[in-house]
């Protein structure tokens, strides 16, 4: 399915992954960013990057996707778009006011977006959401790997169980993700709706630049390796699941052009990982960081979480996930460089 695709929160790790994709294949992409600033960046470096291909991509403004009826006058100056990825959900820790940092945001985004599709986007038949491995995860039961996580577990906390902002975000997802099947079964729409739910999101920037600034959550196991000394203890918990970001934004990608997957949860997930094992690679694949930081534990004691995406798998024919050695490589040879680290 070649056609115009709004992106929504294009500024983002992940939807800039899902963005160099889809113009790759050719489709025509709408993003919506906060302001021009970000949008003239955006155009720049996709232009110097992958050059003529990037004459299929423009974007909307879109200051607060909380606020009502957002999304309107995106609909309404391209009416031809014929699908939507919903990327745009903030994935930052440290807030305190719960209700306004992760549930507001992420629930009145996902319905708001809905609304102003089923109002103003006449031409929308597939709608992609992107949900995480938080509105699946029982952390009653994340350390006993004889639990398994699949496509059909629910996060069963509550807002009332958010007891620190890590469980707030995990509700966000959660609800957001509910909404969105909610919205579609309670109303009349002419869209089908996918939700993928990827777990923690390593791997490279799109745009080297970036890997200089704040990365995002997961891949902060980079910035937090080259932070430590010689000696010095490295946290080694609990094995977590990720996917690589090129990955993830496949998945996406997917619902547009197979419709066996329309209506379904996908899960995206390659591997278990702790980060012992992203800092052996690291220390086996930059020995030249050897000394400069810390080798952490010789014995691996993380627990792993038990999971299964056979569901997944077989809804889309089987897919080869990158292995975690070439998610890790090629992300922290990233930051190498942006930190002036000799490779």
């Amino acid at each position: 399915m070649a056609g115009t695709v709004l992106v929504t929160g294009a500024s983002g790790y992940l939807a800039l992954h899902i963005i160099s994709q889809l113009l790759d294949k050719g489709y025509r992409v709408v993003g919506s960013v906060r302001s021009q600033d970000k949008a003239d960046k955006l155009l720049r470096n996709f232009k110097s990057q992958i050059g003529s291909k990037a004459d299929n991509l423009c974007f909307s403004l879109v200051a607060d996707i909380a606020e009502p009826n957002a999304f309107d006058q995106t609909f309404k100056a391209y009416p031809e778009i014929e699908a939507v990825i919903h990327t745009a959900s903030p994935f930052t820790m440290g807030y305190a006011d719960f209700e306004k940092a992760y549930y507001t945001p992420a629930i009145n985004g996902t319905e708001g977006v809905l609304r102003s599709i089923k109002a103003h986007g006449l031409k929308v038949r597939k709608v992609i959401v992107t949900s995480s491995f938080a509105s699946i995860m029982n952390a009653a039961r994340l350390h006993d790997p004889t639990f398994i996580h699949t496509e059909d577990v629910w996060n069963p906390m509550t807002k009332k169980d958010a007891t620190h902002d890590e469980f707030a975000y995990c509700v966000s997802k959660k609800l957001a993700e509910e909404a969105a099947w909610n919205f579609v079964k309670n109303n009349d729409v002419n869209f089908t709706m996918t939700t993928v739910c990827p777990p923690m999101i390593i791997g490279p920037q799109v745009f080297d630049e970036d890997a200089s600034g704040s990365l995002n959550q997961s891949n902060q196991v980079f910035t937090k390796i080259l932070d430590t000394k010689p000696g010095e203890k490295f946290i080694n918990d609990v094995r977590l699941l990720s996917s690589d970001a090129r990955d993830v934004a496949a998945f996406h990608i997917i619902p547009l052009e197979r419709s066996n997957v329309e209506g379904h949860r996908l899960f995206p997930a390659s591997n278990l990982y702790s980060e012992q094992e992203v800092l052996n690679i690291v220390l086996e694949k930059f020995p030249q960081l050897k000394g400069q930081v810390s080798e952490g534990e010789q014995e691996d004691t993380a627990v792993s979480i038990g999971f299964s995406n056979e569901k997944t798998r077989e809804l889309v024919g089987g897919y080869d996930f990158l292995p975690l050695e070439k998610q890790v490589v090629d992300g922290f040879q990233q930051v190498l460089k942006a930190r002036g680290i000799s490779l």
